[in-house]
């Protein structure tokens, strides 16, 4: 099977997903990009044992209220309010060492695919944030999308 066609398959099969090294699809030209603010984010917090692992996607209050209460029911803190309409719900998660932080850089629109740039870095305790690391983000909708994710160092601000 040759390349061009092995990425159209996974392409169609997944709507998010992690894309293997290496088999990264050509979106395209960019169209537009976006880098979540202070405001965006909505949760940094340890969520080993959560069943949660990689990064997920909500595009409805259903799923979204699944991934809340799972990884972060135990704050005890309201559903913070989304608009799906307009906006959906990534959250990203560090599957590395525990210990290892994460954080979701951007999402950049193509003209055929949407992407996410995912980080992830190692702080030394006291630091970082212990076990394996969610950061959930209200970002504006859109339909597909695929993640990269890179080790950087060294590691960005928390705050």
């Amino acid at each position: 099977m040759s390349r061009a066609l092995l990425l159209t398959v996974l392409l169609m099969l997944c709507s998010c997903g992690e894309l293997p090294e290496g088999l990264t699809p050509d979106l395209g030209a960019r169209v537009s990009s976006w880098i979540p603010g202070r405001s965006d984010v909505l949760a940094y917090e340890d969520i080993t044992g959560s069943g949660y692992s990689g990064h997920h996607v909500a595009r409805d209050s259903a799923t979204f209220a699944a991934i809340w209460y799972e990884a972060f029911g135990w704050m005890n803190q309201p559903q913070p309010p989304v608009d799906f309409t307009t906006q959906m719900i990534i959250l990203a998660v560090s599957v590395g060492p525990a210990g290892e932080q994460v954080r979701l850089d951007s999402v950049v629109t193509y003209t055929s695919g949407v992407r996410g740039f995912v980080s992830t870095c190692s702080l030394p305790l006291p630091l970082a944030v212990e076990g394996h690391p969610g950061y959930l983000v209200r970002a504006p909708r859109n339909e597909g999308m695929y993640f990269n994710t890179r080790r950087v160092s060294p590691c960005w601000s928390l705050s």
